[in-house]
């Protein structure tokens, strides 16, 4: 497999260069293969989007939704499958949404004032592999995710990227709303529970 392939030989690169422990050769292992994994993704979701025409819808959502992801965290699939539908959704399927929907005024206050209490309330939303424990770099990404949002919803009512502003801010939000993660069975609020073992 290409994957394994690859990984190995920048695995046996590094190790022989380093002195690096067990922990951190792990550590740099699973950085690598998320890289190799989100960059797979997207070049063949960039591809699909160039050759139905939806390139520049589907790189501005992408754009927009780097930010808010980084500080707001959010749901990881299980399985690759789910992962690819997921990913399939937000950044083949929403993109393509862009041009076909019109928001006057008050439904883009309603939702933005929907998605700034959302990543109030729920951002960020860690994982199980990666629980959040630190309290000051969760009240730090809280934060962050708030002012994105507060600066988003700014963009909404001054540009015409509206529409593609607004997608990525539901996406984020579904992402992060814990009735997403009891519908996959996945364990919400990890760092709780790490607190109790």
């Amino acid at each position: 497999m290409i994957k394994n392939i690859i990984i190995n030989n920048l695995m046996n690169l590094i190790t022989s260069n380093t002195n690096f422990n067990k922990v951190k050769i792990q550590e740099i292992k699973y950085g690598l293969e998320a890289i190799y994994g989100n960059v797979s993704k997207f070049t063949v979701f960039f591809i699909v989007n160039f050759l139905i025409g939806n390139f520049l819808n589907a790189f501005l959502f992408f754009i927009f939704y780097v930010p808010i992801k980084s500080f707001g965290w959010g749901f990881h699939a299980k399985t690759s499958l789910q992962c690819w539908i997921l990913s399939v959704i937000g950044f083949i399927g929403f993109p393509l949404l862009t041009n076909h929907f019109y928001f006057d005024f008050y439904s883009k206050f309603i939702l933005c004032i929907t998605f700034l209490l959302a990543m109030w309330c729920w951002a960020p939303a860690d994982t199980p592999k990666r629980p959040l424990i630190n309290p000051k770099i969760r009240k730090r990404l809280q934060f962050s995710a708030v002012l994105t949002t507060i600066i988003y919803s700014f963009l909404v009512f001054n540009t015409e990227l509206t529409n593609t502003i607004l997608l990525v801010l539901l996406f984020q939000t579904f992402l992060i709303n814990p009735f997403t993660y009891i519908a996959f069975n996945t364990q919400y609020n990890n760092y709780l529970y790490y607190k109790k073992i």
